[in-house]
């Protein structure tokens, strides 16, 4: 890994020739602080095999039987028959069909391969996953022990992590007894993760956040000391390839011509046909996501204005002040996809219902157009709302060597409301 810091400072009085002298009155201060940080890594990946490309599963583990491998056996969910011969029933539900005197057959794909049509009373092969399956790029890596696929894609990947802050101060004494200060802050904190392989998740997250302050400062007499604030931050984080789904578009995909449900196709809250709803086929072992564009964005808002009152009485010394605070959140998020996973729908596994993890395969069951999905929806979310607080104190210096401070203070978080949906 590589890590590079860098920073720069400076301040003085404000000096503009022939316009403005603020040698003994006005003063500034800035910086700047940056950090470069990179570090390689290797990305493992399972991807599906060049035999799976062809549909044939009759290699593919998964499960472990005592540290056996279990190959797919691959069934068709689409198709089947009822037997009535209950020795034929066995399987987990082997005492239930034999009590009902029937059961479900699915048929087996002979060699567990899945043909291209459908022939002999088998489905063939989904063409809409025929697209998904150009997603994925070949193995270039043998794959773990006694398995088939897993880990059998290595890629290197470089993660970059680019911060930049920058600070500025102003500092001006109008008078003896008036002065004025004011800040401005920035910080920006990139954090990127590259895809391993085209189509594979991607992670792109920023976050930038804005201080400002005001102050005044008015000191009427020797004992007491006036200010007035006012201040505002926002911080504005945006994530996009959330749980690591999310893909880079690609100008050659048209997901509209893919052949989806028409509730997919037409769902108004997508807005990509460059980036495939994510193929989720986790487990142990499973196959590396690809596609999604799952993102978030947070922007929090905070307004606020304080004036306080420092007053000294002989050992006392009084502070009272009133604060006035305003908050705004907003969180945007969903997936440009219109659909947050795409699922495999079961059926591929020997007994209806029963997955017992000794047959069947999730890819199988995607190539044979057995499928979910599902979406939470795109989201705005907008509360807003007013807090105040008061406060009074006393710094009580009973002797040189003991110091009592009472204070009350008095804090209201007012209620939130929607900026879309007010009564909410």
């Amino acid at each position: 890994f590589q890590q590079k810091n860098y920073g720069l400072a400076g301040g003085g009085p404000v000096r503009i020739p022939h316009l403005y002298n603020g040698t003994d009155r006005t003063f500034f201060y800035g910086a700047w602080e940056g950090q470069r940080f990179s570090e390689g890594q290797v990305f493992v990946s399972s991807i599906p095999t060049a035999l799976n490309q062809q549909g044939n599963f009759s290699q593919t583990v998964i499960n472990y039987n005592n540290g056996a491998p279990v190959y797919a056996q691959i069934y068709d969910p689409f198709n089947g028959y009822t037997d009535t011969n209950v020795s034929d029933c066995t399987g987990p539900l082997a005492s239930q069909f034999a009590s009902q005197g029937s059961c479900w057959v699915r048929p087996q794909y002979p060699n567990n391969t899945i043909p291209l049509t459908a022939s002999g009373g088998l489905s063939g092969q989904s063409k809409l996953f025929a697209h998904y399956m150009a997603l994925w790029p070949n193995p270039n890596h043998a794959p773990a022990a006694n398995n088939d696929h897993l880990n059998n894609r290595y890629d290197q990947i470089q993660l970059r992590t680019p911060i930049d802050k920058y600070f500025f101060r102003v500092d001006d004494a109008i008078k003896t007894n008036h002065h004025v200060m004011g800040t401005v802050s920035r910080s920006m904190i990139t954090s990127s993760v590259p895809p391993p392989f085209k189509h594979a998740a991607t992670s792109l997250t920023t976050d930038e956040d804005w201080l400002g302050d005001f102050l005044y400062t008015w000191t009427p007499g020797p004992r007491t000391v006036i200010n007035f604030r006012l201040g505002i931050g926002v911080s504005d984080l945006v994530s996009t390839g959330v749980s690591g789904d999310g893909s880079l578009p690609d100008p050659t995909v048209d997901t509209s011509t893919w052949g989806f449900d028409s509730l997919l196709a037409s769902n108004n809250e997508k807005t990509t046909n460059e980036i495939a709803p994510v193929a989720n086929l986790g487990g142990d072992p499973g196959y590396t996501h690809v596609g999604g564009d799952q993102y978030d964005s947070f922007i929090t808002q905070t307004d606020n204005g304080t004036v306080s009152l420092t007053r000294l009485f002989g050992r006392h010394t009084l502070k009272a002040g009133y604060e006035q605070y305003f908050i705004r959140f907003t969180e945007q998020g969903g997936d440009g996809t219109g659909v947050i996973n795409l699922n495999a729908g079961g059926g591929s596994n020997q007994y209806w219902n029963q997955n017992d993890g000794l047959s069947g395969d999730q890819l199988s069951e995607l190539m044979m157009g057995s499928s979910n999905f599902y979406s939470w929806g795109n989201w705005n979310i907008t509360p807003f709302g007013w807090n105040q607080a008061a406060y009074v104190m006393d710094d009580w210096k009973v002797n040189s060597k003991l110091t009592v401070q009472i204070g009350l203070r008095w804090d209201h978080d007012g209620a939130r409301q929607g900026k879309h949906r007010s009564e909410e």
